[in-house]
């Protein structure tokens, strides 16, 4: 009775042929898979090679299946792509899940792109700051070329301001004398005016009493003195006779406080410009500041045995703007009853 126990119910059924080809199912042992990847990667620790990247192409060949290269042309290993390929490799070994070789190749591969990718970035921008630094120094020096031009021309001009062609004529010399009235306001040198002057004008020129380039670099001078911003256009030339050169003008200034004091100083209360502590009279203020336009003439009397100047007469109407400007005859004339510029622009 108990020696039946151990055995199957039906053990006397089973014969011994039927028991053997039956094959045992038993679960996968988790534990024997594990033993072995931790085998395995203890082996690949003793022996220093990584089994991903012995799985793992060549850092050359996934450069060259993601970087797509040009045809026949070999894929650029740099040796920062094989330090990022073993640093991305060294992770996944210290991974605590294994994965496999194709996942593990995709890695790498993208972990190359982002760094290819960054490289030609860095390539292209390093590329357009070389053509921008190459296109200021382009300009730089482009632009010191015209300087260099400008300042020749600005001394050639110079130097034509000191000379007068050999052979002068009445047109030509008044041309020249505007030219050297604007750059003497501009600059307010003498030495190529009192040079120009000499060269032109005849040592007794008349101007209504007789005068010479000196009187007429005083002019000039006064002008720049009393006025602000003084600019003269020539408008026109004519010759009414052999001997006489007319030329129209238009000078344009600008009333400031040295204008108030050099040539309306009566319009203080003081009488003598404000330097006794006097207020300005509201004919002043109303002046100040305003941009008056002249017309006027030249007239040269020319001498065709010398080829020199020996008459000159300047004259221009300041009577109009200032009546267009104060609006009436009595202010106007009170303007003019002691200044010391006339109705026609000439200097006391």
């Amino acid at each position: 009775m108990h020696s039946l126990v151990l055995l199957p119910p039906n053990a006397l059924t089973l014969s011994d042929k039927l028991v053997c080809d039956v094959k045992q199912r038993t679960r996968p042992s988790r534990v024997n898979s594990t033993t072995t990847f931790i085998d395995a990667r203890g082996s690949e620790a003793n022996t220093g090679v990584s089994a991903a990247a012995t799985a793992l192409p060549s850092v050359p060949e996934l450069i060259a299946r993601n970087d797509s290269p040009p045809p026949g042309s070999r894929p650029v290993c740099l040796s920062s792509d094989q330090k990022t390929a073993n640093k991305v490799i060294a992770s996944i070994k210290a991974a605590n899940h294994p994965i496999g070789i194709e996942l593990q190749n995709a890695v790498v591969a993208e972990a190359l792109r982002k760094k290819i990718r960054h490289r030609e970035r860095c390539r292209v921008n390093q590329a357009r700051y070389r053509k921008r630094k190459h296109k200021s120094q382009v300009d730089v020096q482009n632009g010191i070329a015209r300087l260099w031009d400008e300042i020749k021309d600005l001394q050639s001009r110079c130097n034509d301001l000191s000379g007068v062609p050999a052979s002068r004529t009445p047109w030509g010399v008044a041309g020249d004398y505007f030219r050297h009235f604007n750059y003497f306001l501009a600059h307010a040198r003498s030495q190529y005016a009192s040079k120009f002057f000499h060269d032109i004008m005849a040592p007794d020129v008349v101007d209504g009493s007789p005068s010479g380039g000196d009187t007429q670099i005083e002019t000039w001078r006064c002008f720049a003195l009393y006025f602000g911003d003084v600019h003269v256009e020539l408008r026109g030339m004519k010759m009414p006779s052999e001997d006489t050169l007319v030329a129209s003008t238009i000078t344009m200034v600008t009333v400031t406080r040295n204008t108030l004091r050099y040539a309306f100083p009566h319009l203080n209360s003081d009488g003598d410009a404000g330097t006794q502590g006097g207020d300005w009279s509201p004919i002043a203020g109303r002046i100040l500041g305003q941009r008056l336009v002249v017309h006027g003439s030249v007239l040269f009397g020319w001498d065709n045995t010398s080829n020199k100047v020996v008459r000159f007469q300047a004259q221009a109407d300041l009577l109009t703007p200032m009546l267009k400007l104060l609006g009436n005859l009595e202010d106007v004339s009170f303007i003019f009853s002691k200044a010391l510029i006339t109705p026609d622009c000439r200097f006391v």
